[in-house]
């Protein structure tokens, strides 16, 4: 970092790298292959309540 020009700040837990202003191309600044539990997760927040799914929802 200190003969590369990259400067590094951390934002929410996740450290952001940002370049040297000539090597900046735009692209995002963190490695979300290193965080994969921040975007794998069992739990869904959809409401699943059978809508559009072209079965009964009417009760039996």
């Amino acid at each position: 970092i200190e003969h590369t020009g990259y400067t590094t700040q951390r934002h929410n837990g996740r450290t952001e790298w940002i370049p040297p202003p000539h090597l900046d191309t735009g692209q995002h600044r963190i490695n979300h292959n290193h965080h994969p539990h921040r975007y794998l997760t069992t739990h869904n927040t959809d409401e699943d309540n059978g809508e559009g799914d072209g079965g009964n929802d009417e009760p039996e």
